[in-house]
This record gives C-alpha cells, structure tokens and sequence, in this order.
C-alpha cells in the first residue's frame, strides 16, 4: 500500500469516526515497531546460530587434526 491510499482512509475516518482512525494509526504504528523488533531480534538469533557453527566446525577441525596426527588415542 502507498501512503496517499493510507491517507485518503485515515481523511475519510477522521470524517467520519476520529477515534477509530487514531486508533488505526497508533496500531500502524506498533505494527511498524514490532517489525523492527521482530527483525532485529532475528538478526540477534542469526548471528549467534553462526558462531555456533563456526565454533562446532572449529571443535571438529581440532579433533580431526588430532586423529590425523596420531595425538588422540581411542581407550
């Protein structure tokens, strides 16, 4: 949706219902806050994810290397 659509609603509510249109606008603009959020918490979660597979991948190169060279002996 484009804002002049957004804006010809909320003329038309204030016109009519001046309440319902304001609260029309403030829960646009919790939507518009939760996304933010919702997306910024997602980043959080992605970034943490990868330095766990990045750390996970590191343990299993150390292993590896240790096996390799004949410094990990199975008891």
């Amino acid at each position: 949706m484009n804002l002049s659509f957004l804006s010809k609603i909320l003329n038309a509510l204030l016109e009519v219902q001046p309440t319902s249109a304001v609260s029309i606008v403030f829960a646009i603009i919790f939507m518009w806050f939760s996304n933010k959020t919702i997306k910024s918490i997602q980043k959080q979660n992605s970034d943490s994810l990868d330095r766990i597979i990045k750390s996970h991948n590191d343990s299993l190169e150390i292993l590896k290397n240790l096996i390799e060279n004949g410094k990990f002996v199975k008891k």
